[in-house]
């Protein structure tokens, strides 16, 4: 009797599997940050100035961050 047994584990492709649940979890915490800044604005109206001030930062410091992580990215070929 023979055992024609292939010890070696499967390979994963070189993926890494946390990174697909990492982006979910970013966008979730997003959506959820968004749903409650659409009700505050709604339920208190005087504050969607201030509101869209702070998103309007925000959007604008992501942007920019997002800018250096691609240059720093480029740099590195």
């Amino acid at each position: 009797m023979t055992n024609n047994c292939s010890c070696t584990p499967p390979s994963s492709g070189g993926t890494n599997p946390v990174l697909p649940l990492l982006v979910l979890v970013l966008v979730l915490v997003v959506l959820a940050i968004g749903a409650g800044l659409l009700y505050v604005t709604l339920a208190h109206p005087a504050l969607a100035v201030p509101l869209t001030v702070a998103v309007g930062g925000v959007a604008l410091i992501i942007t920019i961050m997002g800018v250096v992580v691609g240059f720093i990215s480029a740099s590195r070929r």
